[in-house]
Formats: C-alpha cells, structure tokens, sequence
C-alpha cells in the first residue's frame, strides 16, 4: 500500500511538472509573440515616418520646380511647353494671339508661301 501511494504521489508530482513545464513554455511562446509584434508595430511607424518624409520632400522638389513657372507669363510656358511642337503649331498659335487682338491689328499681309508652308505636312511624317 505505500509503495502504490508514493508510486501515484510520483506520478502525480511527475505530471504537475508537466504541466508547470508547459506553462512556462506557452508563457515563453506567448512573451515572443508579444516582442515579435512590438518589433513589429516599431517597423511600421518607422516606415510610416521614411514615407512622410519622401513625401515630404518631393513635395518640396515639386514646390521648388513648380515656383518660378507660377510667374511666368503664359506666352512664355507656352514657348517652353512647346519645345518639340511642331512649328506649324506655333505659327497657328501666333494667329491665334493676332485673332483675339483684331481689334488692334490694322491690315495683316499673309503671303502666299506661308500659307502653302502651313499646308504641307511636316518632314517628319506626321498629319497636320
């Protein structure tokens, strides 16, 4: 009889170790889990803050750029605009300007060949 009891006393000390074992085991698991997820959540903000502060500053580039053309006279961001338009292109733009200034214009004179050249489409293959 007291060799079953000190044999059921074992076991039953046997499986609260156990059982305390796995207690700290899950607590270990659970500890981990928590300082893996704060590493995490530190990840994030740190990205969070890295893309503020990209934003941040290509929005300063695009300030910066954009500054001196809010100055500008138009004619002028349209010269610049057009750059690699075709010139047919910026004549027709002139006659634009000269159209909206008939009032001012006593006789224009448009020859011929400057019609003609307006006509023809451009060398480079393009429609007009």
């Amino acid at each position: 009889m007291e060799q079953e009891r000190k044999i059921r006393e074992n076991e039953l000390n046997t499986e609260v170790a156990v059982q305390a074992k796995q207690r700290e085991i899950s607590e270990t698991k659970l500890e981990g889990q928590i300082s893996l997820e704060e590493r995490r959540k530190e990840l994030v903000t740190k990205e969070a803050d890295n893309s503020r502060t990209l934003a941040d500053a290509q929005a300063y580039a695009t300030e910066a750029t954009l500054k001196p053309l809010r100055t500008m006279d138009n004619k002028a961001l349209q010269i610049l605009a057009s750059r690699a338009v075709d010139p047919r292109l910026m004549v027709a733009m002139a006659f634009q300007d000269l159209a909206a200034n008939a009032a001012k214009v006593g006789n224009l004179n448009i020859s011929p060949d400057l019609l003609e050249t307006l006509m023809q489409a451009p060398a480079n293959g393009r429609a007009r």
